[in-house]
C-alpha cells in the first residue's frame, strides 16, 4: 500500500497550496488515471479517506489535472436519491422516471441521461464513447461494476441475431426495421456500407459482393432473408434484354441492337438503372460480377454481347490491369494523345491560357465568366495542372 501511495505522488507534480498540483502519469481523455481510479480522486481519498457513497468530488480551479486537494470539496448528488443501494456486487436499482424501453432516465429540464449511463459518468468521470452493456441484464441496474463498454460482434454474428431463421424452405423474417420503399430490411456493417438484408445473405451465401439489385424472389416477401428463396436477375429484364440481341448460329459476335454510347458499347436500362449491355450479359449468365472486376471483349468489338458457359464466349472477366494490358496487346491505346486546343471540343486556345495565367487583379470566377468555362478549369490552368504544354 506503501508503495502505491509513494508511486502516485511521484506522479503529480507537488507545488504550493494555492498552486495546482498537474498529475503527469497517464491521461485518460480529459482526466488523470491512476490504475483503474481517477486520479484526483484517489488524491482525495488518500488525504480525507473514503469519498461518501452517494457523493463525487468537485475542483474549484477547474483544471481536470489537478491533484491539489485543497482545490477539491465535496458535492452531493441527489442522484443517488432515486436508486436502490446495496452490496457491491447487487444491482442497484433505479427508483426514478423510465423510458418506453426500460431504461431509467435522469438529468435536467435541459438535458436528459440514461440512468446507468451517468451512473458511469459519475464515477469515471466522462461519458463512454461508446455504448454501455449490462453484465447483469438487469435494464434498471446502476452499479457501475455491472456495466462494460459494448463490443460490436462481428457483422455475420449481428446480421443472424436480427433474422428468424425456421426451416429451410421456409421463410426467414427480418426482425428489425423494415424500409418503406421495397419492405426489405437493412443492416450497417462495419465497413461503412448500408447493405439489403436479403442482399447481404446473398454475400454471405455466394461470397461476392453484388453491385447491382438484379435479385427477386420467389417467395413473395421482400423481407424474407432465407436465401434459397432470392435468386439472381430480373423476372421480365433479362427477357427484354435478350430481345434486342441478334444471335448467331457460328461463332461469330452477338451484336446488340439497342442504344450504344459514344464509345460504341451497348446500353441498357431496366428497373430504373442503366447498365452496360455486355456486364448485363454476364451477370445474367454468370451472375454477380465481383467487386473491382471488369468485362472484356475478346473479339475486341464493343457492340457484341456474347456470353456463354465455356470457351465460345467473346467476354471474359479481368482486373483493370488485364484490361489495360489487352488494350496494348491490340494496339487500341493512344500513342500521342491530341492536347488543348488541338480537341475538338476545348473551348479555350493556347492564347487564352497565356492570358488567363498572366492575368493580375480579377478574381478566378471573372475569368471564368468571360472565357465560358467553370470556376475549377482557371484555377487548374493557373495551377499547371492542365494545360502542361502551354509555357
Amino acid at each position: 500500500m506503501q508503495d502505491d501511495v509513494t508511486r502516485f505522488w511521484s506522479q503529480v507534480q507537488v507545488g504550493t497550496e494555492d498552486e495546482c498540483w498537474p498529475w503527469t502519469g497517464t491521461i485518460n481523455g480529459r482526466y488523470g488515471k491512476f490504475g483503474a481510479k481517477l486520479a484526483h480522486k484517489v488524491a482525495w481519498e488518500l488525504t480525507n479517506g473514503p469519498v461518501p457513497e452517494g457523493a463525487y468530488v468537485k475542483r474549484s480551479c477547474q483544471n481536470n489535472l489537478c491533484c491539489n486537494t485543497k482545490h477539491m470539496y465535496i458535492q452531493n448528488n441527489d442522484f443517488w436519491s432515486h436508486v436502490d443501494v446495496k452490496g457491491e456486487d447487487d444491482c442497484w436499482l433505479w427508483k426514478g422516471a423510465t423510458s418506453p424501453n426500460g431504461f431509467g432516465v435522469t438529468g435536467t429540464k435541459d438535458k436528459h441521461y440514461t440512468a446507468h449511463v451517468y451512473a458511469w459518468y459519475l464515477e469515471h468521470g466522462e461519458f463512454p464513447e461508446k455504448q454501455l452493456q449490462h453484465t447483469c441484464s438487469e435494464k434498471l441496474c446502476v452499479n457501475f461494476r455491472h456495466l462494460k463498454i459494448r463490443q460490436a460482434p462481428p457483422d455475420e454474428e449481428r446480421f443472424w441475431e436480427m433474422v428468424d431463421r425456421r426451416g429451410d424452405d421456409e421463410c426467414w423474417p427480418w426482425l428489425r426495421k423494415i424500409t418503406k420503399s421495397r419492405g426489405t430490411g437493412a443492416i450497417r456493417l462495419s465497413d461503412g456500407r448500408t447493405v439489403q438484408a436479403f442482399k447481404y445473405v446473398t454475400e454471405l451465401e455466394t461470397g461476392v459482393k453484388s453491385v447491382h439489385d438484379v435479385f427477386y424472389n420467389v417467395c413473395g416477401d421482400n423481407s424474407c432473408c432465407n436465401p434459397k428463396h432470392w435468386k439472381f436477375g430480373l423476372r421480365d429484364g433479362t427477357a427484354l434484354f435478350w430481345s434486342q440481341v441478334k444471335k448467331t448460329d457460328d461463332d461469330s459476335c452477338w451484336e446488340w441492337e439497342g442504344v450504344v454510347n459514344e464509345q460504341g458499347y451497348g446500353r441498357f436500362w431496366n428497373d430504373g438503372k442503366h447498365y452496360m449491355a455486355h456486364r448485363f450479359a454476364w451477370e445474367a449468365v454468370n451472375g454477380p460480377i465481383p467487386e473491382g472486376m471488369n468485362c472484356l471483349h475478346k473479339c475486341d468489338n464493343p457492340t457484341c454481347v456474347r456470353v456463354e458457359k465455356g470457351e465460345s464466349s467473346h467476354i471474359f472477366i479481368g482486373t483493370q490491369q488485364d484490361n489495360v494490358d489487352d488494350k496494348m496487346a491490340k494496339g487500341r491505346h493512344r500513342v500521342n494523345p491530341l492536347k488543348g486546343e488541338d480537341c475538338s471540343y476545348s473551348k479555350l486556345t493556347e492564347q487564352d491560357v497565356v492570358a488567363i495565367r498572366s492575368a493580375t487583379g480579377i478574381t478566378q470566377k471573372a475569368l471564368s465568366d468571360k472565357y465560358g468555362v467553370k470556376q475549377s478549369t482557371i484555377c487548374n490552368i493557373i495551377h499547371r495542372k492542365i494545360w502542361k504544354h502551354v509555357p
